[in-house]
């Protein structure tokens, strides 16, 4: 329980075993309990008290904003209309049923499942620049798509928005200008073998979650490809995975030193990997990354280290593009350009004589 100067932030215990945070607060008289429709979870893991801790502060926030909002109108300042608590979830399906074309309303359908998969239970209200940049970052790092999908997804998940200004669920529409998934640059980053060495040589809180980010380094393999990874998905000493869009099998060998890193037998759901959020797995490996380096790095680098790595060792670039499951070799080429802004660095930083 938290307790504001006229509002308690308490959690309700929930059936599945977390909990669900609300407000408790008094407006004339009436006795108000407002659900914020943010959870906590069950403490197994050092990731799950990161979420909680988030949530916590989350629902603070919330409780704060929620006070000031009663100051303000005791004191006779006008506020503006609150935004409905509407979930997505639950407005979606109404907006599909205005559209008549087939492909407009698959897409606009294959849309809202991959906003509902990443955030359940996001209001339309929360649905800000903050969430679309987060959104469009997962898909691109968690899902593996590629710009024009994106552009797509994210454009039609726009729509949405607009149609709860119209309707008055939401007072105005978020500025979403100049939003764009961290594609890979010249200015690429990933990991020289003495940080990974250094990494290896640092524990870390969560020794799960530092061993699936090695095995990423030297498979290439994706978050959203380790954290399912199962006995039935290695055959032959290889990782055997289906691309997400195109259902193409893409076999992945498993290195010495990626082996030192795969645990000898699955663990709970029969997972090698049981891992929580994207979010929450990024926090962990910050924490541990600075300790051993000093900077913050995320799970993707994992697979930026591989193919730079496997590049700069003498590997091909159809080689490192087949096992990456570029559908495109130019993809893979930008770990080129990496490499020789590296080389051009190098050359420049010695000194004049």
């Amino acid at each position: 329980m938290q307790n504001g100067d006229r509002i308690t932030l308490s959690a309700r215990p929930l059936r599945t075993g977390g909990k669900s945070l609300y407000l408790d607060y008094r407006v004339d008289g009436k006795r108000i309990r407002e659900n914020l429709q943010i959870f906590l979870v069950p403490e197994k893991t050092a990731a799950d008290k990161v979420k909680n801790q988030e949530a916590w502060r989350l629902g603070k926030a919330l409780r704060d904003k929620r006070e000031s909002e009663l100051n303000m109108a005791e004191a006779g300042i006008k506020l503006p209309p609150r935004p409905q608590r509407t979930l997505f979830a639950d407005y979606f399906p109404k907006v599909l049923k205005e559209y008549k074309n087939p492909r407009t309303k698959f897409n606009m359908q294959d849309c809202a499942r991959k906003v509902i998969a990443y955030r359940p239970n996001v209001l339309v209200a929360g649905i800000d620049r903050e969430f679309m940049q987060g959104f469009i970052n997962h898909l691109h790092e968690e899902l593996g798509l590629q710009q024009n999908s994106i552009a797509i997804a994210s454009s039609q998940l726009k729509t949405y928005v607009h149609k709860a200004v119209l309707e008055g669920i939401i007072p105005q529409m978020p500025d979403f200008s100049g939003l764009s998934p961290r594609f890979l640059t010249t200015m690429l980053d990933y990991l020289s073998l003495e940080q990974l060495k250094a990494l290896i040589d640092t524990p870390c809180s969560v020794p799960r979650i530092k061993n699936a980010f090695l095995f990423s380094c030297f498979t290439g393999i994706r978050f959203s490809d380790i954290k399912r990874l199962c006995p039935e998905m290695i055959e032959d000493n290889q990782v055997v995975l289906r691309q997400y869009k195109t259902s193409i099998p893409v076999r992945v060998p498993i290195s010495k030193n990626a082996k030192k890193y795969l645990p000898k037998t699955p663990e709970k759901n029969n997972l090698y990997f049981p891992l929580g959020s994207n979010n929450s797995v990024n926090e962990v490996l910050k924490r541990w990354s600075q300790k051993a380096l000093g900077k913050d790095i995320t799970f993707h680098l994992g697979r930026h280290t591989f193919a730079t790595l496997a590049l700069s060792h003498g590997a091909d670039l159809f080689t490192v593009s087949k096992i990456l499951g570029h559908t495109d070799v130019k993809t893979t080429q930008v770990y080129v350009k990496v490499l020789d802004e590296g080389k051009k660095k190098a050359v420049e930083s010695i000194p004049e004589l």
